[in-house]
């Protein structure tokens, strides 16, 4: 998890949450805050100053290292800006970008995660191999919630077997019942996983990711709960 990776612009995601609200301002949206977190406004933060972005990339490549720089890499908090995020064109330098520098450590492709609904971060995967991104598992709260991300999925061919890697940031502990919203994103999560073995029987799955759950806890039960394998 990157803590919040916003992108140059910083314009594009109040852009994108205006446009939004206006398109669906007859449903009567409660919502639980606006999708442009303050802390990142041009008004409220230092985040557009050169060097912030700078120590900010970083920061993240030194994490990258420090993990071995494996082949693929699963990332959580990328700006989402309506899945048009230019994270990874943010400038590291006058002539050098985050992308740039990512590429010096062997990583060429890279993978914004698709989202169906307003969020304000979203999920990433940044890999030394090709992947085919597949379409997101989709999380849809019975309240409208900007926290109810879409699952990035992803297949890699290893050889001759089929990987599908399942990138999520799922619900934090705050609010009320958010064991119960988790357990909710795991099934669905569960359900797309027998969906896959069912194309396919011999598909190896990973799923990873920002869970904000432990391996005990009821979540990541309803995820490996299943009635047909």
């Amino acid at each position: 998890n990157v803590e919040n990776f916003w992108d140059q612009d910083p314009d594009n995601t109040s852009k994108f949450w205006h446009k939004f609200l206006a398109e669906h301002a007859d449903q009567g949206l409660e919502l639980e805050r606006p999708l442009q977190y303050t802390d990142y406004s041009r008004e409220n933060s230092n985040w557009y100053a050169p060097e912030i972005a700078h120590a900010k990339i970083d920061s993240v490549l030194t994490a990258i290292k420090l993990a071995g720089a494996p082949d693929i890499f699963a990332l959580q908090e990328f700006e989402s800006a309506g899945n048009e995020s230019q994270v990874f064109d943010t400038f590291y330098s006058a002539s050098e970008t985050f992308k740039d520098k990512l590429k010096e450590i062997g990583y060429h492709y890279f993978y914004i995660g698709n989202q169906s609904k307003p969020v304000s971060v979203t999920p990433a995967i940044i890999s030394k191999v090709e992947l085919t991104q597949l379409p997101s598992v989709q999380i849809n709260f019975s309240k409208f919630s900007t926290s109810a991300r879409d699952i990035q999925v992803a297949e890699w061919k290893l050889n001759s077997e089929r990987v599908i890697l399942f990138n999520g940031h799922w619900k934090s502990k705050l609010g009320n019942d958010s064991d119960g919203l988790r357990i909710q994103i795991a099934e669905a999560v569960r359900a797309r996983i027998t969906k896959e073995k069912r194309t396919d029987p011999n598909t190896h799955v990973i799923v990873l990711g920002d869970l904000n759950s432990a391996y005990w806890e009821a979540p990541l039960a309803a995820l490996g709960t299943t009635g047909d394998e």
